[in-house]
C-alpha cells in the first residue's frame, strides 16, 4: 500500500510539474493573444471614435428635420384653417348670392339679353 501511495504522490508530482510548465509554443500562443487582444481593443476605440464623429457631423441634419418637420405642421395648420375658412365664406357667399338671384335677377324682364 506504501509503494502504490508513493508512486500516486509522485504521479501527482510530475503532473504538476509538467502543467506547471509551459512549452515554448504555448507561451508563444499565450504572447500572441495577448498582442491581438490589445490590438482588438484599439480597433474597437477606433471605429467608436469614427462613429462618433459621425453622429456629430449628422446632428446638424437632425435638428433642421425637426426644425422643418415643426414649419411643415405649422403649414397644415395654417392651410387647414384656410381651407375651413373659404368654405365656410363660399357657402355663406353662396346663400347670399342664391337668396339675392332669386328675388331679384340679374337682368330686367323687359329688356332680355340678346340672342344670336
Amino acid at each position: 500500500k506504501k509503494e502504490l501511495l508513493k508512486a500516486l504522490e509522485e504521479n501527482e508530482k510530475l503532473i504538476q510539474q509538467r502543467l506547471g510548465k509551459s512549452a515554448p509554443t504555448e507561451i508563444k500562443l499565450d504572447l500572441e493573444l495577448e498582442r491581438l487582444t490589445k490590438r482588438l481593443s484599439v480597433i474597437k476605440d477606433e471605429l467608436d471614435k469614427i462613429r462618433a464623429k459621425k453622429q456629430d457631423e449628422v446632428m446638424p441634419l437632425h435638428v433642421r428635420s425637426m426644425d422643418l418637420q415643426e414649419r411643415l405642421r405649422n403649414l397644415d395648420t395654417q392651410l387647414n384653417s384656410i381651407t375651413f375658412d373659404l368654405n365656410f365664406l363660399s357657402e355663406k357667399k353662396g346663400n347670399d348670392l342664391d337668396a339675392e338671384f332669386s328675388a331679384n335677377p340679374p337682368y330686367n324682364p323687359d329688356y332680355p339679353p340678346p340672342y344670336p
